[in-house]
């Protein structure tokens, strides 16, 4: 599955709490994956 974020605003001082969370995202992709199916999306 891929996921695009085509633009957002970050506030600052985010920047590396939000790149920890997209690293997190992508270590436990196969359980996102099963989670946005479970929603729907």
């Amino acid at each position: 599955m891929d996921v695009t974020l085509a633009r957002a605003s970050i506030e600052p001082g985010k920047a590396d709490r939000l790149r920890e969370w997209y690293a997190e995202l992508h270590d436990r992709e196969d359980e996102v994956v099963e989670m946005l199916q479970h929603e729907g999306v």
